[in-house]
């Protein structure tokens, strides 16, 4: 989607300094949103539903950065650091969230939890060591408490209910009643927004994933199985299929 809008004339860029909402915006997406279904036609034929939501959340990406450039905290010249800083944020969260995950999963298992029974133990312990599972994290000061921080967290398209479930609702809760402030930041979930579009991985059993029509997919963050970090480069549009 970002690869397109750059093609796309510069006077449909959307102002990130101002809202997604904001009158000039919404002028803008008037006309950006019908030159992007002209561009995305041969293969796709994306709603205005869905490029609003796609939009909006480039739109929040980069007006978090704006903010931090303006503020001081992003010197102009400076971008790279921004963006090694950025990778290296969300590396330490995903990390810190799958151990903590592992843990809880182990203890559920140890006690005959009926919330993980009918999962395999070594399937499901082998797939929470891989940080692809695990939704990005992205720290940001707290809009009502400007001392205090909170953690943004990034939904992936393509994970199933069922795995979101396990996951936030299992395993999650069991691992913050014992741990400290790091897991008790207030944590802000927004799946339509906050939300990577890319497919999912090889090894991905049935369950995990969504049946989903054809998506575009993002072309800046891409996790790649097995990898350390996650990795900033394009992907090809294509349809995803839950069939792995």
């Amino acid at each position: 989607m970002k690869t397109i809008i750059k093609t796309i004339n510069s006077e449909f860029s959307l102002n990130y300094d101002q809202t997604f909402t904001s009158a000039n915006n919404c002028e803008i997406r008037r006309k950006l949103i019908p030159e992007l279904q002209k561009s995305l036609a041969s293969k796709f034929r994306p709603s205005v539903t869905q490029l609003t939501k796609w939009l909006n959340s480039i739109h929040k990406s980069r007006r978090a950065i704006a903010r931090m450039r303006n503020s001081g905290k992003l010197p102009k010249n400076l971008r790279h650091i921004h963006a090694n800083n950025w990778q290296n944020d969300i590396y330490n969260l995903l990390f810190t969230k799958k151990l903590r995950r592992i843990k809880a999963a182990k203890e559920l298992f140890r006690k005959n939890d009926p919330n993980i029974t009918d999962y395999d133990k070594e399937s499901l312990l082998r797939m929470l060591a891989d940080r692809v599972f695990h939704s990005p994290e992205m720290s940001d000061t707290d809009k009502e408490d400007h001392s205090k921080t909170v953690v943004n967290v990034y939904d992936l398209f393509w994970r199933s209910a069922e795995l979101k479930h396990l996951l936030r609702n299992v395993l999650d809760p069991k691992s913050a009643s014992s741990t400290t402030a790091q897991l008790q930041r207030k944590r802000n979930y927004s799946d339509e927004i906050q939300r990577y579009d890319f497919p999912p991985p090889a090894k991905a059993p049935n369950w995990a994933c969504n049946e989903q029509e054809d998506v575009i997919y993002d072309t800046e963050f891409v996790q790649t199985e097995g990898e350390d970090e996650p990795s900033f480069v394009s992907t090809p549009s294509s349809k995803i299929s839950a069939e792995q």
